[in-house]
């Protein structure tokens, strides 16, 4: 039986899932392969490196720290977030055990969003030397992070076009698929986009229509894929989802929110362990 993990990204309501890894992590629950979006597949690194604790202290030190975000990075980098911080000089305080990380059997496939086509395209670990850049593309916001260029294409935030990849894990084969979400399984989006970010996307990506229109259909794309979790079994698919709307800027750096969050997570963990178990035997 072959199992697939899949991570919703957030920005930082991605400390719930944090919470539940940590939970995975003390409790030796392992998988085959893991789908991640945005800060999802930042979570997804330190899971695979089997590093209890380090999401959450990274969320804290990245989203603090001006090197990271700050009107200065708009002026020196023409970016308002940088994601070379948490690849460079986070690691210099909080070190990957890259040797855990690389070694790994599980497979890793981080989604961003191509702005040629606007579909999402899964990058494999296994297929890239320099995969760091496929999570950076994955988890750059449009208009506060630079695009990220990799070959012959430009990528942003895999959760504008697939922002739950089960059907992906399915499509690969995967008998089961365990999901965890940032969101109550009941949230849906508004429809309705807002005309003021749509206008200030279209300035930004004015050369790149395709993505424009991933972009104007998000919320529907959102929604629909939400909606379509009920055409699968329970003996299929396992959902973990927070039992709350989590309230939280998206890079938001206050300790006791994020810790409340956390252990929510943990909490959720807990209430689920047994059906949990069941499911994966």
């Amino acid at each position: 039986m072959k199992t697939a993990l899949v991570l919703q990204g957030g920005g930082a309501r991605g400390i719930f899932t944090s919470g539940i890894l940590d939970s995975f992590l003390e409790n030796n629950i392992s998988f085959d392969c893991i789908y991640a979006v945005s800060a999802g597949a930042l979570n997804a690194m330190n899971f695979i490196s089997k590093q209890e604790g380090r999401s959450r202290s990274a969320t804290s030190l990245t989203f603090k720290a001006k090197e990271f975000k700050s009107i200065k990075n708009i002026i020196r980098k023409h970016s308002f977030v940088d994601f070379n911080y948490y690849f460079n000089k986070l690691n210099e305080i909080l070190p990957l055990d890259q040797k855990t990380y690389d070694n790994s059997k599980t497979e890793f496939v981080a989604v961003a969003t191509s702005l040629l086509t606007g579909k999402p395209q899964y990058f494999n670990k296994k297929n890239y030397l320099n995969f760091n850049e496929c999570i950076k593309a994955s988890s750059s916001i449009p208009l506060v992070s630079k695009i990220v260029h990799i070959n012959s294409d430009f990528y942003l935030d895999g959760g504008d076009s697939d922002p739950l990849p089960y059907k992906k894990a399915f499509l690969d084969g995967f008998d089961k698929v365990v999901i965890i979400t940032t969101r109550p399984i009941d949230y849906r989006k508004e429809t309705k986009q807002d005309r003021f970010m749509m206008r200030l996307y279209r300035l930004a990506y004015k050369n790149y229509p395709n993505y424009l229109a991933s972009l104007e259909n998000s919320r529907n794309n959102y929604n629909k894929e939400f909606d379509e979790l009920n055409n699968y079994s329970n003996s299929k698919l396992f959902i973990l989802a927070p039992s709350e709307n989590i309230v939280l800027k998206h890079l938001e750096n206050d300790n006791e929110k994020l810790n409340y969050y956390f252990n929510l997570g943990k909490k959720i963990f807990v209430d689920n362990r047994e059906k949990l178990s069941e499911f994966l035997r």
